[in-house]
């Protein structure tokens, strides 16, 4: 029942912005995520430049649920598995990252990302032996990878 409403929130949402879904469905992901789907015909609509637009539709989507169920939830929307590249790409930086600062002992300043990307770094990090902190205000907010005994 739960997932139905989200979906048909979602789904109800987009098509009054003119974006039809091809395909849709919401289950449940890890740590009380809920996963919603989609597949678009044109997904650069829905996700933008740097996967900003697909965050602010996640929120609203977020606040959305939250004022039709009453309790708030995790949710994470993935437009035409964009998501999957995003981790990818994100996980061959992080591997160059780590790499770097264990031959040089240097701190690695990430580009600026996402909180979504800053936390997907903070845990692949987390099990290299490395440490990591967030840094800067707004669009410049960055983690920087840098040796334990720094």
């Amino acid at each position: 029942m739960r997932n139905e409403t989200i979906l048909n929130l979602a789904v109800s949402f987009l098509e009054k912005i003119d974006i039809v879904p091809l395909e849709a469905f919401v289950e449940d992901g890890e740590d009380e995520q809920v996963l919603v789907t989609l597949n678009l015909e044109n997904p650069a609509l829905l996700i933008g430049f740097k996967g900003k637009t697909l965050a602010s539709f996640q929120l609203l989507l977020a606040l959305m649920v939250k004022s039709k169920l009453g309790e708030g939830m995790k949710i994470l929307v993935d437009v035409n598995g964009y998501r999957e590249a995003q981790r990818d790409r994100l996980t061959k930086q992080v591997e160059e990252a780590i790499a770097s600062v264990k031959e040089t002992s240097t701190p690695y300043h990430m580009s600026p990302m996402t909180p979504y990307e800053r936390r997907m770094v903070h845990e692949m990090v987390s099990t290299a032996g490395l440490t990591t902190e967030s840094e800067g205000e707004g669009d410049d907010r960055h983690v920087v990878i840098k040796s334990a005994s720094v």
